[in-house]
């Protein structure tokens, strides 16, 4: 009876409350306390050492979870500025993009009755760069948005997306002689600033690819299995 309760108290001090303790700092590191170690003193068993294991890998992750959020507000941080600088910039690199669109139209009215074929489309080339680099500079305040990504797509007008595309084109279309037409366009769970500019990209790819005849654009959706497909037909080289 001595030797069976010795070795029950043995059993209990050595063995039992090592294995509980171990128990327990792998139940808070799970549920994610991180801080949680074993208590289980340093020593030469096998328990001791697998103790020892816990409390390092206890450490370690802790110690990632630490340089994590550390990254995280860095990036924060970083994000914040990126924004803040490229709002700067586009709103500094629009102003004379502008200045130079309004000089080269008002150019274009002055000496129009003077001008030849290739002065006219070196006038076109000028104003289409101009536009394309305030169009650059949308992308580039869209993009530097990083929570746009995070934001949930909410149901929004494909018509409304349209409408804005062939607005930000009105000059590109008239030039060209385009005819850009719609069938009926259903509300869709998208970002409304992508859609139109998907829109405003197809659109104006059919006016540039085009044939001899007048540009003609015609965008249409239907329903299909649940989806909503949409078709962009045109008359052009492609």
């Amino acid at each position: 009876l001595l030797a069976l309760g010795a070795a029950w108290i043995i059993g209990d001090v050595v063995i039992l409350r090592r294995v509980n303790a171990l128990l327990d700092v792998t139940q808070r590191l799970s549920s994610g306390e991180l801080s949680a170690r074993s208590g289980v003193k340093r020593g030469d068993g096998e328990l001791a050492k697998l103790a020892m294991a816990f409390d390092e890998m206890a450490t370690a992750l802790e110690q990632r979870e630490a340089q994590l959020a550390r990254n995280v507000e860095e990036l924060g941080r970083t994000n914040k500025d990126l924004e803040s600088f490229a709002s700067a910039a586009s709103h500094d690199l629009r102003e004379p993009l502008r200045a130079v669109a309004g000089c080269i139209q008002l150019l274009e009215q002055k000496c129009k009755p003077d001008m030849d074929e290739e002065a006219s489309q070196l006038i076109r080339h000028v104003l289409n760069g101009v536009f394309r680099m305030e169009e650059l500079l949308e992308a580039l305040m869209y993009y530097v948005r990083l929570d746009v990504g995070l934001r949930p797509p909410a149901p929004v007008s494909a018509e409304a997306a349209f409408e804005r595309a062939v607005g930000e084109l009105k000059l590109m279309i008239t030039e060209n002689g385009a005819e850009v037409r719609r069938g009926p366009l259903p509300a869709v769970a998208v970002d409304s600033l992508q859609m139109a500019q998907l829109f405003k990209a197809l659109i104006r790819n059919a006016i540039q690819y085009r044939s001899d005849a007048p540009p003609r654009v015609m965008i249409s959706a239907e329903k299909k299995n649940g989806d909503v497909v949409f078709c962009v037909a045109d008359n052009g080289i492609g």
